[in-house]
């Protein structure tokens, strides 16, 4: 086993991830703008479900309004 001090964080990889930022935010994308379910991403991406599921909140919070306009009848 490795000692801790030969680890180091990369910038698409954190101190602590497993995964990189483009990984993630490509499992947020595919939920928001796919339409998939944050199961069939996790899957096809192959991160856990709740790192899914936090990416498509940190993606949707990015790219969705925070009040929708009201639309005509």
């Amino acid at each position: 086993m490795f000692p801790r001090f030969l680890y180091r964080a990369d910038p698409q990889v954190g101190a602590g991830m497993r995964t990189t930022g483009r990984l993630r935010r490509a499992c947020g994308r595919a939920v928001v703008d796919g339409g998939r379910t944050v199961m069939q991403a996790a899957r096809d991406h192959r991160p856990s479900w709740p790192v899914a599921m936090r990416e498509m909140r940190a993606y949707a919070a990015q790219v969705v309004p925070e009040t929708i306009g009201a639309t005509d009848p």
